[in-house]
């Protein structure tokens, strides 16, 4: 039954998906691997973290605005699922529901799904790409499971985190201005990122520094002289989970807030 309700929902949502996957596609196509022959030793997981994470920069806030920019460009055919519902059919759309709540985590489940595909999809073409030009060894992959699901976890819940927060708040605000906001919220993060290193903080609330393995403090297992610039010695890879479990929290409880009290009758059709 599982099967078919999701092969009905694919079949709805298809032009989303693809949009999705060629976003993610696109994003990962256009990030320059940072591959730099004899700066670590090659197979290892300095090179895995250096060429998921950073590009070629001697400019710390450049560098950061280049990935946040690219870590956002998968997250837009995610930022209208919510408000595709939206104007004059938003109230057949609900009533199809028992609740606005179920309403609510149906499309909460849409996006959770997309920001699972797009995050796939980006490790698919970025571990194909440092594969196929000898950065890294296939048996690479399989000697650091764990390491990949990381790098995997923390890219997720970063597109979970944005896409929910944007959509939360396209139930209050017209799309034109949600891609806006999302490329300020994104950048900002990358760009604040580079003031706290700047300040030596030991540790964060934001997401673009928890959304990056090279800023944790696991780092200093593998190559110490490389990253001591770039860690936050109080950030874990198990404190960026329960950041991001307990902001993606936070922000479903404020979107079910806002959705049930909005008063559908005002809504405009965008």
């Amino acid at each position: 039954m599982l099967g078919v309700s999701g092969l009905i929902w694919i079949k709805r949502n298809y032009k989303v998906v693809l949009l999705t996957v060629l976003f993610s596609t696109l994003a990962s196509l256009f990030f320059p691997l940072n591959v730099h022959p004899g700066f670590v030793e090659n197979d290892s997981i300095a090179t895995a973290v250096s060429a998921f994470f950073f590009i070629d920069s001697n400019d710390d806030l450049s560098l950061s605005i280049t990935i946040s920019a690219m870590m956002f460009v998968p997250l837009i055919p995610l930022l209208s699922v919510f408000k595709r519902d939206y104007g004059t059919e938003l109230w057949y759309c609900i009533t199809r529901y028992r609740s606005r709540k179920s309403w609510f985590f149906k499309k909460t489940g849409s996006v959770l799904f997309l920001s699972f595909v797009s995050t796939a999809v980006y490790f698919v073409t970025i571990s194909a790409s440092v594969i196929s030009k000898g950065v890294l060894s296939f048996g690479f992959f399989r000697k650091n499971v764990s390491l990949l699901l990381w790098f995997f976890a923390l890219r997720f819940f970063f597109n979970a985190f944005f896409a929910l927060l944007l959509n939360v708040v396209s139930i209050a605000v017209k799309l034109r201005y949600i891609v806006a906001i999302g490329v300020i919220l994104v950048l900002g993060s990358g760009m604040a990122s580079v003031a706290e290193l700047k300040l030596g903080f030991s540790n964060s609330i934001n997401p673009y520094v928890h959304a990056t393995y090279y800023f944790h403090a696991q780092t200093v297992e593998f190559e110490r002289s490389i990253v001591d610039p770039y860690i936050f010695e109080n950030i874990t890879l198990e404190k960026s989970a329960v950041y991001f479990v307990l902001c993606i929290a936070l922000i479903l409880l404020a979107g079910m807030i806002l959705n049930d009290r909005l008063d559908i009758g005002i809504l405009e059709e965008e």
